[in-house]
């Protein structure tokens, strides 16, 4: 179940790099929808952290 869910999450973190580098090819860095995506895969990487440090430790 764990290994499902970091496949899941790292998927997941794939898709919005691929997608907010091609919303800021076309629209640029300053985009609001980049900055927004952006903000997201923050997220999503905070997660997968969190996921893996709680593992180490236990």
């Amino acid at each position: 179940m764990m290994l499902a869910k970091l496949l899941q999450l790292t998927s997941k973190i794939d898709k919005l790099k691929a997608e907010m580098i091609n919303i800021a090819s076309s629209k640029g860095l300053e985009d609001k929808q980049v900055l927004k995506i952006s903000q997201n895969l923050d997220r999503e990487i905070l997660v997968l952290q969190r996921i893996l440090l709680n593992k180490e430790k236990g």
